[in-house]
């Protein structure tokens, strides 16, 4: 019976232990992760061309958008108003590129809604 018990004992502990070790493990990749973004290659790239890459991006529909406007034609009827910000999407991948794009107002300036 204290042999059970003993196997008892260490079953109940094992959560425990194994929810440690992930959260150990969770912040390690984030640190990881951190690491890396820190090295990127496009890190390097100086913020006004970066600024002109964004520009660019801009005024590109996005995948979704020229698939609905091909479903729209094919139909020829209003099926719902889409508003094309690629910049937002860009804005929304880190803090560095959310104030980037918020610094240029040109990149704001065209704003396509299709009905």
């Amino acid at each position: 019976d204290n042999e059970i018990a003993r196997y008892n004992q260490e079953i109940d502990r094992l959560p425990l232990t194994l929810s440690a070790l992930e959260t150990r493990r969770d912040g390690l990749i984030r640190g990881r992760d951190i690491q890396q973004s820190r090295i990127s290659p496009v890190r390097k790239l100086p913020v006004e061309i970066l600024g002109d890459i964004f520009a660019l991006c801009a005024h590109f529909p996005e995948r979704d958008e020229k698939e609905q406007l091909s479903a729209h034609r094919r139909r020829n009827k209003v099926t719902s108003i889409t508003p094309s910000l690629p910049i937002l999407s860009i804005s929304q991948t880190c803090g560095l590129w959310r104030k980037l794009c918020l610094s240029r107002p040109e990149l704001w300036t065209d704003i396509r809604v299709h009905f």
